[in-house]
């Protein structure tokens, strides 16, 4: 199979400019390589696993380090800081079908920069109930202080309803994404609003692998403590 490429100065120009990029489509590397039956073979049984064998394996048929270390760059040149290379929070999301209480959770990421890799993606029967993706790049600007964060937070927890989803998809710059094309998406995390629709009309699971990088957060910050209860 012909080895997966992405043009890293295209995505660090889509983010400076855009707070977002798309990489190529990755169903062929997929489909060959069975990720999604891996993954099921790895028996997890919860909706969230941190550092699957399988995620780790996609991250190297995709060859995303080179990637992860141009990130590194931008977000010390962003945040003006020394950051932690290897500060890498991967997380694998398993949402079964009629799990509704997935939907509606938007969110900022701690994290600099996300990257979302659709894995397993449901056919879409119905609109806003497939688990799409919304987004909003540069909803806020960047954190400086973890109070600011913590502000930014609470403030945008008004958008999380179905109602809140319809309108915060017409603003300006928004997108709701459903990856079927299965192009991983890649946005600044801690300046992008974001949260998924609920699985309620399909009966199909999705999985999503998500690569968070680079914690702007204090050690002692809202975001390792929101991972400190998910990984109880």
């Amino acid at each position: 199979m012909k080895k997966y490429e992405y043009n890293t100065k295209l995505i660090l120009k889509n983010l400076n400019n855009r707070g977002f990029s798309f990489l190529p489509t990755i169903k062929p590397i997929l489909e060959a390589n069975n990720i999604y039956k891996k993954y099921i073979s790895e028996n997890i049984e919860s909706t969230y696993a941190e550092a699957s064998k399988t995620h780790k394996f996609l991250i190297n048929l995709l060859d995303l380090e080179p990637l992860f270390g141009e990130l590194h760059g931008l977000a010390e040149q962003k945040m003006k800081k020394k950051i932690d290379l290897n500060d890498q929070y991967l997380i694998s999301r398993h949402v079964k079908p009629g799990q509704i209480s997935e939907g509606y959770r938007g969110h900022f990421d701690s994290h600099f920069v996300t990257i979302v890799l659709p894995v397993k993606i449901p056919n879409i029967l119905m609109k806003k109930t497939s688990g799409q993706l919304i987004a909003l790049p540069n909803a806020r600007k960047i954190p400086r202080n973890e109070l600011w964060n913590i502000y930014g937070k609470i403030i945008w927890k008004r958008y999380n309803s179905e109602i809140g989803y319809d309108r915060l998809v017409l603003e300006k710059d928004a997108f709701e994404l459903d990856f079927s094309n299965y192009k991983p998406l890649i946005f600044i995390g801690n300046s992008t609003f974001h949260g998924n629709r609920p699985l309620s009309g399909s009966d199909e699971p999705r999985l999503s692998m998500l690569c968070h990088l680079f914690d702007t957060s204090p050690k002692i910050g809202v975001g390792s403590l929101m991972r400190l209860i998910r990984n109880r």
